[in-house]
């Protein structure tokens, strides 16, 4: 018989090889690490040092209180958002909550505060926001889409 059984001893045998050699890599990757991190240790204690006339001098330093004038002035046509805040300015009134309403009767009142403005949408319906630009300008609401 050519295979041989095995029996328990002979894996104990096994196991107890392959974990030294287990142990063994482990202590050889340990070694080997350690040689090469003290190896990039010397290589950078031993670089030159950076010479003066590489690092700026304090007079080519800019001054922080400079940011924001002359070459770093940064001008804008709107110093604040033009559009008012939507949190603000539109208001929920509240939703149709009856037991009896139908899928159709489903409705949805908003009203905004500058225009004093409200709307009942039912559902499925659609209603737009727009900018309107009048003495005051303020929001509408509007059955056509708007780019706002």
């Amino acid at each position: 018989m050519i295979a041989k059984n095995f029996t328990f001893l002979h894996l104990q045998t096994l196991f107890k090889w392959l974990s030294l050699c287990a142990i063994f890599l482990l202590l050889f990757s340990l070694v080997w690490l350690g040689a090469k991190s003290f190896q990039t240790n010397r290589v950078l204690k031993s670089s030159p040092p950076i010479p003066s006339k590489a690092l700026p001098k304090e007079k080519e330093l800019p001054n922080l209180e400079t940011i924001g004038e002359g070459v770093l002035a940064a001008s804008s046509r709107f110093k604040t958002c033009p559009l008012p805040d939507l949190a603000k300015e539109v208001i929920f009134w509240g939703k149709n909550t009856r037991p009896d309403a139908t899928a159709s009767d489903l409705c949805i009142s908003f009203g905004l505060k500058r225009s004093g403005q409200s709307i009942k949408l039912l559902s499925g319906q659609k209603s737009y926001l727009t900018y309107m630009e009048d003495k005051e300008p303020h929001l509408a609401f509007s059955q056509n889409p708007s780019p706002f």
